[in-house]
């Protein structure tokens, strides 16, 4: 079974269907642009991706294997159902990626304010900081938005984790220095992924956070006219995690 995984749907799978000699998949964009990726069988070691950034459907896709993390982009508009084909290529070895726009459909309110909303993307140590999934938005507090993840401690006790703006690998929001636990001081910032921020992120188990593995955390993240103010995290309780 072959999956699209993108940024329109928070790096999560939606499923192709098989037809003909191909299979295929229909988007609806709320956003501009449009990056994605086709997974076999939900495992990342299984990606088909182009063999540079931002493809166009000219380039063939490599793989299934470790993803590259090179994206095709739709360069579609809010409104533009897309339909996705992917086919073996002629050569048997590489694979055929094309798309074409069926229609344009009028957004709804509630899909208009979804667009509206920075997205946040998170990535940590839990995957080696290579897979990123989508924060949840939780609504306003006052004039600041409320996004929200949980993490699960792993075996070393401890876990480490970065943003992504807009859930972009190119954009990072990450602490100034190494914040070692929920009480630590800290400011957050912004920067490229230029790989000189590597070594700034969040760490949760540290301080005062005193985590168990297996336990898990629920943090917390404030945005206030765009930009995130505050990152916490606390333990999660069970209300949270059955919620």
């Amino acid at each position: 079974d072959f999956y699209v995984s993108s940024d329109w749907n928070g790096w999560t799978f939606d499923a192709m269907s098989p037809e003909g000699d191909g299979w295929h998949l229909e988007v609806l964009l709320l956003r501009e642009g449009g990056h994605f990726q086709i997974v076999r069988n939900e495992d990342w070691s299984q990606a088909i991706g182009p063999a540079s950034p931002h493809a166009d459907s000219s380039a063939c896709g490599l793989g299934p294997d470790e993803s590259r993390g090179f994206c095709w982009s739709l360069k579609g508009s809010p409104g533009d159902v897309m339909r996705i084909t992917l086919r073996r290529a002629a050569d048997g070895e590489a694979w055929d990626v094309s798309w074409e726009r069926l229609r344009a459909e009028a957004l709804s309110p509630a899909q208009l304010e979804e667009a509206s909303r920075p997205r946040l993307g998170v990535a940590g140590s839990w995957s080696d900081f290579g897979l990123q999934h989508e924060l949840t938005y939780e609504g306003l507090d006052g004039d600041r938005s409320q996004y929200s993840f949980f993490v699960a401690i792993g075996t070393e006790g401890g876990e480490a984790f970065q943003l992504l703006r807009e859930l972009s690998w190119d954009r990072l929001i990450h602490p100034e220095g190494y914040v070692d636990g929920a009480d630590f001081p800290h400011r957050v910032v912004e920067s490229l992924n230029d790989g000189t921020a590597s070594d700034l992120v969040w760490a949760i188990g540290g301080g005062s956070d005193e985590a168990r593995v297996g336990e898990h955390f629920r943090v917390v993240v404030s945005m206030l006219d765009g930009k995130v103010k505050t990152v916490t995290w606390a333990r999660a309780s069970r209300v949270e995690l059955d919620r």
